[in-house]
């Protein structure tokens, strides 16, 4: 059961990926026809991704964590030069920053104390800051404060 749900949330951080751009790249107002694709080829990414990892679950780490990566940057490039200004383009950018600070905590399991506890805080942080966003600036309507 536990190497079950060991794959499971490894699974679970691509769709966490994908799920953090879909509402911007569906619901958001996009100009730019790559954008719009976007939405598509990270979900694309997401079961490839997913794929590699029940296939090759823990053998190649450093590729894993390459895929993690370019999946939750490539696309955030791709936006931020696409001079497209989303409404929360600083939320987005904070909620980045804040998954890759956690980045080295995942990487830091083993070496330092509770690294995969404080990875999973910022994970949780990330994707508050996130969830805000998309509540504020995607559906004012259902704002509450």
């Amino acid at each position: 059961m536990k190497h079950f749900l060991h794959r499971c949330d490894r699974a679970m951080i691509y769709i966490f990926i994908a799920s953090s751009y879909f509402p911007w790249l569906t619901v958001g107002t996009l100009s730019c026809w790559m954008l719009r694709e976007l939405r598509w080829a990270i979900w694309l990414l997401a079961v490839l991704g997913i794929t590699y990892q029940q296939i090759f679950h823990e053998r190649y780490k450093m590729l894993e964590l390459l895929l993690y990566l370019v999946m939750g940057l490539g696309p955030a490039v791709i936006i931020v030069t696409s001079n497209h200004q989303f409404p929360a383009m600083h939320d987005l950018k904070m909620g980045g920053l804040l998954y890759l600070i956690g980045v080295f905590f995942f990487k830091s399991d083993g070496r330092i104390p509770f690294a995969h506890a404080i990875w999973h805080v910022f994970v949780a942080l990330a994707a508050s800051v996130h969830y805000l966003a998309i509540l504020r600036h995607l559906f004012p309507e259902l704002n509450t404060e």
